[in-house]
């Protein structure tokens, strides 16, 4: 209803009403004045909503049973006024406004905080390595103070540069793509000779009847000079195998013996 009015000062508030709605008087600071038309105890009765805290924080002169009477403000008096280092005050005075009523309201002593006139807003400056900054504030000339803001703000830190890691001066070691190399050197053979073989026994196995010698037959010895007849005999030429050779010269030499005898004696 009333928020937001820094200007009013005073308000008549009617017995009829029993609540008051939220934020109905938010931010009217200056309000001073309360005439109300019913009893205390019916005011302590009204329900106050939140944000009305200038009705309920102990600033507001409340006026009660002022059902008769129309009060308006007939001006300050005894007014001293607040600089940079005290508060200031006043009286306020307040009658019935109206016609052929002279009823006098209880007279308000009012004091006013503390206040710089000769003000200048700062702006925001930003800090340094070596110096610091500050948020912006409120300066009073009059008495050479900031009022409000002016919060100093830590030194700059200079930013470190950023370094990219260097790479390797070497290259890695490569890998190894060839085989490793064999040995050089080859295994010493023994010096020792091995142990000779066992040889072949001198005398030749039995020749196999089967198998054709492979050596020629000895040849027949030469007939006997003193053969009586002269004639050699068959069993030079027989060409046989070995047994049967010597059997049949075997038979021939007795033979011959006998044919030899034989010529001998004359017979």
């Amino acid at each position: 209803m009333f928020m937001n009015c820094t200007s009013l000062e005073s308000v008549w508030i009617p017995v009829s009403e029993t609540s008051i709605s939220v934020a109905a008087f938010y931010n009217c600071n200056n309000l001073k004045y309360v005439f109300y038309s019913g009893t205390q105890e019916q005011w302590q009765d009204i329900t106050i909503s939140a944000g009305n805290d200038v009705l309920t924080n102990g600033t507001v002169v409340i006026h009660y049973e002022m059902s008769d009477h129309m009060p308006v403000a007939t001006g300050r008096t005894n007014v001293v006024e607040a600089d940079c280092y005290h508060e200031g005050s006043y009286d306020e005075s307040y009658i019935c406004a109206q016609d052929g009523c002279d009823y006098e309201f209880e007279t308000a002593h009012i004091v006013t905080p503390i206040t710089h006139v000769n003000t200048v807003e700062v702006p925001e400056s930003d800090s340094t390595e070596t110096e610091h900054g500050y948020t912006a504030g409120v300066y009073c000339n009059n008495c050479g103070q900031f009022i409000s803001g002016h919060v100093e703000k830590p030194l700059l830190v200079p930013d470190e540069p950023i370094t990219e890691p260097e790479e390797p001066t070497t290259a890695p070691p490569e890998e190894i793509t060839t085989a490793p190399d064999e040995p050089t050197t080859e295994p010493e053979e023994p010096t020792t000779e091995p142990e000779t073989e066992p040889t072949a026994p001198a005398t030749e196995p039995a020749t196999d009847p089967t198998t054709i010698p492979t050596t020629e037959p000895t040849p027949a010895p030469a007939a006997p000079t003193g053969a009586i007849h002269g004639a050699r005999c068959f069993c030079y030429t027989y060409t046989g195998s070995g047994l049967m050779v010597n059997i049949v010269r075997f038979i021939c030499a007795v033979y011959n013996l006998f044919r030899n005898l034989r010529s001998a004696v004359g017979m």
